[in-house]
């Protein structure tokens, strides 16, 4: 019979009950769902919510953004545009220059699962957007930040990696991917209004003459800026950038875990950030310059890591690889054998089904997090690993016995993992049956409760 563990965390012989949910990954990945753009948080003192232009993924936030020109007309800045190619949907990042009359202000495209926030300042009459100089002091890193992300969807899940497909146009300046989980809440202060010092045409007399404090902004959590307030810890977050440009090509991205938090510990929310240029300061975007997007979501890994078998590591383990042909001993027991599985994900069991006959012990990793969601890179669940012996240990003639599993079935009982002779017995003792078993067989009974001895062991069952 085949021994299942059901794993909490990486570490072997950590241990609990399988976590029942359905699996969570990230919405709308593929991009094929589209419906009109959301709103945007303004941090200015005059205006807090406006209206995105266009269209946007469904479930997700982009980065386009209206303004208003000359004589109350509006100017439409598509930053997120839906591609099709033949049956097949997927978006486009696009960076460009903005403003009202004249554009003056980089501004990158972005995607994310968080809301949006920005800040401009512009001259009333010839409603120009002004740059915002550096300046010196504890919020200097936000000096730039006049747009970005904040909060993000629920979420209870540990994956283990983050999948996309993407393209680049241009070489020259970084995109970034960004993906974080957490727990609680933080604040930290984002630019409110935005304000110049007299001469409408100079961008170096631009300042930052108030603050805004946002909750869960993606510069918080990243580490990007100093939080205010709050007891917010980010469990696991990725910053992946390049400045090549390319066709399209699947990456797989690893998040990184933060070993101060336990292995164990479950976040509340995640945010994923895709940008066409620097997410941290846009107004070092390059006109031009595009992200293509497609196939987004989170992996969960179902895959061994390494293994050993009485005191022996298995050379040359791959987790892509999945029979072993060992030149040692059969193992005398479960105790002796070790396993790591790959990845932080939960939600994993691990079944052990030593097939004695064979000389051979097949190890099956499976992500249990439900519905379909937690995949590998592969699309599957759950991964076999065969390893095959030279030898029995030297000395045993017969299985071990710490191997036997004994199992109620209806009108019989199950003996698998065990050679010798199996005996039942009513629970005052009588006996009423006794068969040789070779590696698995089956005893008939009558309903009712039994004790089972595989030689030195003894099962309590109960056969319907």
């Amino acid at each position: 019979m085949k021994k299942v563990l059901v794993l909490a965390c990486i570490s072997l012989g950590a241990m609990s009950s399988s976590f029942t949910s359905n699996a969570q990954s990230i919405p709308n990945g593929s991009f094929d769902n589209w419906e009109g753009a959301g709103t945007s948080l303004h941090t200015m003192k005059d205006k807090r919510i406006t209206q995105r232009p266009g269209e946007e993924p469904v479930s997700w936030n982009g980065s386009s953004i209206t303004l208003n020109g000359l004589a109350g007309v509006d100017e439409e800045r598509i930053r997120v545009n839906k591609i099709v190619d033949g049956d097949n949907t997927y978006v486009r990042l696009d960076n460009a220059k903005v403003g009202c009359t004249k554009n003056y202000l980089n501004w990158n495209g972005r995607l994310s699962l968080g809301e949006t926030w920005a800040s401009f300042n512009y001259n009333k009459e010839l409603g120009i957007i002004y740059d915002i100089p550096n300046l010196s002091g504890p919020k200097a890193a936000n000096a730039f930040a006049q747009a970005g992300s904040y909060d993000g969807m629920e979420f209870t899940y540990r994956p283990d990696a983050i999948r996309a497909r993407v393209s680049r146009n241009n070489a020259g300046e970084n995109y970034h991917i960004v993906a974080y989980i957490w727990n609680g809440s933080a604040w930290g202060d984002v630019p409110g209004t935005l304000a110049f010092n007299g001469n409408a045409y100079s961008s170096t007399d631009g300042y930052i003459s108030s603050w805004y404090s946002l909750e869960n902004s993606d510069r918080v959590l990243m580490g990007k800026i100093a939080k205010t307030s709050g007891d917010a810890h980010v469990l696991a977050s990725v910053d992946y950038t390049d400045n090549t440009a390319h066709d399209w090509k699947d990456l797989i991205i690893p998040l990184n875990y933060n070993s101060a938090y336990p292995a164990d510990e479950r976040p509340a929310k995640t945010n994923v950030i895709f940008c066409a240029g620097d997410p941290w300061d846009i107004q070092t975007a390059v006109d031009g310059n595009t992200l293509s997007v497609d196939d987004v979501n989170y992996v969960y890994y179902s895959r061994l890591d390494g293994v050993s078998f009485s005191g022996h590591d298995v050379e040359g383990f791959d987790s892509d690889i999945y029979e072993y042909n060992l030149d040692f001993g059969y193992p005398n027991g479960y105790d002796e054998i070790a396993y790591t599985v790959k990845g932080q994900s939960l939600d994993k069991t691990v079944t052990i089904d030593p097939l004695w006959q064979q000389l051979r012990i097949d190890l099956t990793v499976t992500y249990t997090g439900g519905n379909g969601e937690g995949y590998d890179v592969d699309g599957e669940s759950s991964h076999t690993y065969s390893f095959y012996f030279a030898e029995k240990t030297s000395g045993v003639d017969s299985l071990p016995e710490s191997m036997a599993r004994v199992t109620a079935t209806a009108g019989s009982v199950s003996i698998s993992a065990f050679t010798g002779v199996a005996e039942v017995f009513t629970v005052d003792g009588r006996l009423v049956a006794r068969s040789e078993i070779d590696g698995n067989g089956e005893i008939a009974l009558a309903k009712g409760i039994y004790l089972v001895r595989t030689g030195s062991k003894t099962a309590r069952v109960y056969v319907r």
